[in-house]
């Protein structure tokens, strides 16, 4: 059994994740915790002095929602604590960042198509619209909690699998997954 440490990148925004988990193959489908921070996503909202409100929604290979988070008013910029979904490492998942609007209905912000075992290790950038990045980076034992006062939150059941590997949580020095480095990756879209 052993961790794994990487980023990961999207075009359309920028986003950054942080997951933990235990791996013992490439087969078993294990319950994963990660952290989703998007920066620069397109702004949806028409409004003057308004901004997007994102939310990011993961689909699994067969499309079925497997998650999907509150969201965060006005911003462009936003950070996912607590993403949890059963993790296939062979199965492609869809990254989808969409902007909540109560009047107008929900408008797309980004997405990228990701596989199971390449969720932290690359950067990738978001497209429908494009406009970013989307990093995934391992959970650390020090993030913040999973609530928060500013976000609006949905909550999507999931189901478990029993595995013989536990879960746990790490920190990285990796410095691709800095907040800076990030931003700098940003800017040279």
């Amino acid at each position: 059994m052993g961790l794994t440490t990487g980023l990961l990148v999207f075009v359309t925004g920028c986003a950054l994740v942080t997951l933990a988990t235990a791996s013992s193959s490439p087969d078993t489908m294990e319950v994963q915790y990660f952290n989703v921070s998007v920066y620069n996503l397109p702004n949806r909202d028409t409004m003057p002095g308004d901004l997007s409100d994102p939310y990011v929604i993961i689909r699994n290979g067969a499309g079925v929602r497997v998650y999907e988070s509150g969201y965060y008013e006005n911003r462009v910029n936003a950070t996912f604590y607590g993403v949890n979904f059963n993790v296939v490492p062979n199965e492609r998942y869809e990254i989808d960042f969409r902007d909540h609007d109560d009047i107008s209905g929900d408008e797309a912000c980004g997405s990228v198509y990701v596989q199971g075992d390449n969720l932290v290790g690359d950067i990738h950038r978001l497209s429908n619209p494009t406009g970013g990045l989307v990093v995934f980076r391992w959970r650390s034992v020090t993030d913040p909690p999973t609530t928060t006062t500013e976000m609006t939150t949905t909550t999507t059941p999931t189901t478990t699998t029993p595995t013989t590997t536990t879960p746990t949580t790490t920190t990285t020095s990796c410095p691709c997954c800095t907040r800076e480095y990030i931003m700098s990756q940003c800017a040279s879209f």
